[in-house]
């Protein structure tokens, strides 16, 4: 018997494990740990927390296609 269940909700975005405990959402669906340190490098502007799942697909794609540049600075 497991303390706090067996089965974990997966992330609408990459489909890993979610974080349990105080995770980051959009639309009210948990974020697994990757997935919500990429919304937190959003710009100040915008917050997953009012972003459907769409929305942020998109970002988190412009995200990856946007490494190389990242890692000049």
């Amino acid at each position: 018997m497991r303390l706090f269940g067996g089965t974990k909700k997966l992330c609408p975005i990459c489909q890993n494990p979610a974080a349990r405990m105080l995770p980051t959402k959009v639309e009210g669906q948990p974020l697994c740990g990757d997935c919500a340190k990429k919304a937190s490098q959003m710009p100040d502007n915008r917050n997953a927390k009012n972003m459907t799942v769409e929305e942020f697909r998109a970002f988190i794609t412009f995200y990856d296609g946007n490494a190389s540049l990242r890692s000049v600075f």
